[in-house]
């Protein structure tokens, strides 16, 4: 819209990134962006008047520091254009100077820009960058940085980047920084790491360089690809620069029920219980056609998973082939007598919020972004259909982005007479 927000840099930045890659969408044309630029240089320079200015003064964030973020960003965003005028960076260098604490984040991204411009005060703002995380480090003090920014890892490697390109320690500090696991979960961080990369490859000689790997010339264009069943190994001979491998492995899990529960990082358990005429739950095995059955689902993680890895949880039960999940945001499936719309549509969350659930033909999925608490707790209700001995199979819950840590509860019979 034409009110702009923290996050405008980043939709000028996308809409440089595909102007860069020759990406012909609509809205890039470049008297649009240049009309942008010009908006981004006016909410970057410091306001006379705080009140007035559209995401604050920097003369106002001394104790407010969350706003500067969106300023500097844009720094990065003009100088990457090649439009950020020297004046003003002059200025926000100034006012980011004068800032009672400024983060180590903030200070990293100020001495990028001016290392970007070539700027002669970018050395010195990268020592001041250095030092502030040494001062934070030993006051083992926690200074609020927002997500405005790039990961302080991925600031400092650009710098590294446009400070010597085509160094050795360049190229060191991108094989560190890579095995030490930058892809991660985060859409936001991975983005920033393919943009830090594709810097690398512009603007060094890495695309120069050619190895032969089993008599096949290979480089940055032109890489080796192959195909190998589970379980085979090949031996490889390389002639000439260095060779990175990447490689991936597809296949299913084998559709087999476990005898007891399988507890990899999650503890997972389920109950039933019926609705009785009186409107109570009666906990039970056996069921008749017509019962309305509530199905309790419940996801423990174990104390040896890490915090930081309890992020986007599924979890699915596969529904016995006599019964029917019952959506309650569907009109044609009428909530039985004694459930209420609000006793389903809250989920009946605990401890963490359920953001989404799916209703399939023979399952429910629900997720979860956080396991607050290490644990969540979901209910839905469903309806029995036929007669007959069923299996219940056993629910499953696993990380969306970590599917090593996954759990399994007991698969259950159930009688419907």
């Amino acid at each position: 819209s034409d009110t702009p927000s923290e996050y405008s840099p980043y939709v000028v930045l996308v809409k440089q990134l595909a102007l860069e890659h020759e990406v012909n969408a609509p809205g890039i044309a470049s008297h649009i962006l240049s009309y942008q630029y010009r908006a981004l240089e006016t909410l970057a320079l410091p306001a006379d008047k705080p009140e007035t200015a559209q995401l604050g003064g920097m003369l106002a964030d001394h104790q407010n520091k969350s706003t500067v973020a969106p300023k500097l960003l844009n720094l990065y965003v003009l100088a990457r254009a090649g439009k950020l005028q020297p004046l003003l960076l002059d200025q926000c260098i100034e006012r980011v100077r004068n800032l009672k604490q400024a983060t180590p984040e903030q200070r990293w991204m100020l001495a990028l820009c001016a290392r970007m411009c070539n700027h002669p005060e970018a050395d010195s703002l990268k020592q001041e960058a250095e030092a502030e995380e040494v001062a934070q480090q030993q006051a083992k003090e926690l200074f609020y940085s927002s997500d405005i920014l790039p990961p302080l890892a991925i600031i400092r490697l650009l710098y590294t980047i446009e400070d010597a390109p085509n160094a050795p320690e360049t190229a060191e500090a991108i094989r560190r920084f890579m095995d030490a696991g930058s892809f991660t979960y985060s859409t936001w961080r991975n983005a920033w790491t393919t943009i830090a990369l594709y810097e690398y490859m512009k603007k060094s000689d890495v695309e120069s360089k050619s190895a032969v790997v089993n008599g096949h010339t290979i480089n940055s264009k032109q890489p080796l690809t192959q195909t190998m069943p589970y379980g085979a190994a090949t031996d490889y001979s390389v002639q000439g620069d260095t060779v990175y491998v990447t490689g991936y492995a597809e296949g299913h899990t084998a559709d087999a029920q476990p005898v007891q529960a399988i507890n990899q990082g999650f503890k997972v358990t389920r109950r039933f219980e019926k609705l009785m005429p009186d409107g109570s739950w009666q906990p039970t095995a056996t069921f008749a056609v017509g019962d309305v059955v509530k199905v309790y689902l419940t996801v423990e993680a174990d104390e040896s998973v890490p915090a930081h890895y309890l992020r986007y949880l599924v979890v699915e039960d596969r529904l016995p082939a006599a019964f029917e999940a019952i959506n309650p945001v569907l009109v044609s499936q009428a909530l039985p007598p004694g459930v209420t719309e609000q006793e389903t549509a809250d989920w009946w969350y605990w401890s963490s919020h359920i953001d989404n659930r799916e209703y399939l033909k023979d399952r429910v999925r629900f997720f979860s972004s956080y396991v607050n608490y290490r644990k969540m707790e979901a209910t839905y209700v469903a309806r029995v259909l036929r007669r007959g001995e069923v299996t219940a199979p056993a629910t499953k819950a696993e990380l969306m982005y970590r599917p090593e840590v996954r759990g399994l509860s007991i698969p259950q019979k159930l009688q419907i007479k």
